[in-house]
């Protein structure tokens, strides 16, 4: 599927690219003009006293929007997915490197996680309170969180194959999001590598992963791809997926699942077989077991008109596996999630805060009328969180206190810029008001999911208004805005437009890993 992706790079099309970054001027030289005033934004007195990295990354990422531009503008609608992957992979690589060691939420424990897969243990056992780990997980990784290689010395150390324990590795997460973190690994130590390409490699191989699963949904889906591009490049998603955390691979399958949707309700001469309904509901279980509200995606099959299928009795075929997902879910969450949920850190956290999930479902089932309370609170607390504000902020493990830069300019103007993709981006497309109602019944049941199970994991018991949410969680449902609230259909495409906001989509990209330069180093 993606032996074509750099298929152009040979001395014939490398003379033409050369001529179209010539023709593609005005476009590149507006993003770098944005860029600048992205990066006045961003710094202050500190960056400038030793701006040596700053610059180097400034260049580093002039010189990406420089090429991905002129690529696309080489290219034509078809090729679009190829953008999407060339744009990922690029400043992924850069979050992944300048992202100081573990610094992401929850990465050590991630790491930990892939490494015991990596000795091909896909259950791990809980043992005296710990878990068996490769020593180098609490010898180098636990005691460098949030620092810079630039601040640590054992970075350079050969890997130690030894064993030593953890108290933390995910236990209650499936085994096949970690994967590509896992080959990484074992690629790390197969080259007998400095222990620091531990870290890197995961990130490489699971920002891999999202870049192809980004780009085939790109392909896959026959409508929005552009909305889909510009919500897959959301830096939040980015800095997950180019870390050991399990959103990469989330993410990525959430945009497959929003892209066959689309797919199956749109494309022409198509007719949905019984085994695509087994295919979808097969990655709506992948998808459901990352985060179990994202079962509920499985809805959408309810969704396609009863004309795109071709058995009579399809529907039937779409509510018996329902059923199954369903069941799955609630054995995997009382078996396998809830037991293995505090063999971690998380343990002693629920103890001092008063959190019991058995005890506040049980809670909720006496009091019907407090929990529709909360239930009607939804919207107010998805109006009163930082989802938004989240989009393009860089987030640490450890508090950055005064060393917190923070962009007015970006915080104002991104989340309009997003919500003008996602609500008046002009496409061809024409979805009837009708079609749209389905699938936002389902963000609105798999939001409220998402909402109530935080609640049941993080919410003191007895206290149904706490809920902590953060963008990460909702990474697919942002691919279905623009298909259930998009109004703006025109009869002709513009890739001048295209270009445009390719242009401003890299831009704030590209604050992401000059903002962890000026943070960091």
């Amino acid at each position: 599927m993606f032996e074509n992706i750099f298929s152009s790079i040979n001395n014939e099309n490398l003379l033409k690219f050369k001529e179209n970054v010539f023709k593609s001027k005005k476009y590149w030289i507006s993003y770098l003009v944005f860029l600048a005033v992205i990066v006045l934004s961003i710094f202050n007195i500190n960056n400038y006293q030793q701006p040596f990295l700053e610059l180097i990354v400034i260049g580093l990422v002039s010189f990406f929007g420089i090429v991905i531009i002129s690529f696309f503008n080489y290219h034509d609608d078809k090729d679009l997915y190829k953008t999407a992957f060339i744009i990922i992979l690029l400043f992924g690589l850069l979050v992944c490197f300048l992202n100081p060691i573990c610094n992401v939420s929850d990465e050590i424990e991630h790491l930990t996680r892939a490494d015991i897969t990596s000795h091909g243990i896909l259950m791990p056992d809980y043992v005296n309170g710990s878990f068996k780990v490769s020593s180098f997980v609490p010898d180098f990784f636990e005691k460098s969180r949030a620092l810079t290689v630039l601040q640590v010395s054992g970075d350079t150390a050969k890997i130690n194959n030894s064993m030593s324990t953890y108290h933390s590795a995910f236990q209650q997460n499936p085994f096949y999001p970690y994967i590509p973190q896992t080959i990484g690994i074992l690629i790390a130590k197969f080259l007998d590598l400095n222990v620091i390409w531990v870290l890197w490699l995961g990130r490489i191989f699971n920002l891999l992963f999202y870049a192809f699963a980004v780009s085939y949904s790109v392909k896959k889906s026959p409508i929005l791809k552009i909305p889909l591009i510009v919500t897959a490049c959301i830096p939040i998603c980015i800095q997950q997926a180019s870390s050991f955390s399990i959103d990469g691979m989330f993410a990525g399958l959430g945009f497959l699942t929003v892209a066959h949707f689309f797919y199956y309700y749109k494309s022409e001469d198509f007719s949905i077989s019984n085994i695509e309904i087994v295919k979808f509901s097969i990655l709506c279980l992948l998808l459901g077991l990352c985060k179990l509200s994202f079962l509920g995606m499985i809805l959408l099959l309810l969704c396609i008109p009863s004309s795109k299928f071709k058995d009579r009795y399809s529907k039937l075929y779409i509510l018996s596996f329902i059923i199954i997902l369903g069941v799955i879910g609630i054995l995997w969450s009382k078996f396998i999630a809830m037991p293995c949920y505090t063999h971690s850190w998380r343990a002693e956290y629920y103890k001092n805060h008063i959190i019991n999930p058995p005890q506040q479902t049980n809670y909720i089932l006496h009091h019907p009328v407090d929990f529709a309370i909360a239930v009607l609170h939804i919207p107010n607390t998805l109006l009163n969180s930082s989802i938004l504000s989240e989009f393009n902020t860089v987030h640490s493990v450890i508090p950055l206190q005064s060393k917190v830069y923070t962009s007015g300019f970006i915080s104002a103007i991104y989340p309009l810029f997003i919500g003008a993709i996602w609500l008046i981006y002009p496409k061809l497309e024409k979805i009837n008001i009708f079609d749209r109602i389905g699938p936002f019944l389902v963000l609105i049941i798999i939001y409220a999911g998402t909402c109530i199970l935080q609640l049941i994991s993080w919410g003191m018991v007895g206290h149904l208004e706490d809920m902590a949410l953060h963008a990460r969680y909702f990474f697919p449902l942002f691919a279905l805005i623009p298909f259930i609230f998009g109004f703006n259909s025109v009869n002709k495409k513009d890739k001048k437009l295209d270009l445009y906001i390719i242009c401003l989509t890299i831009a704030f990209l590209a604050a992401f890993p000059i903002k962890l330069v000026a943070l960091y180093y």
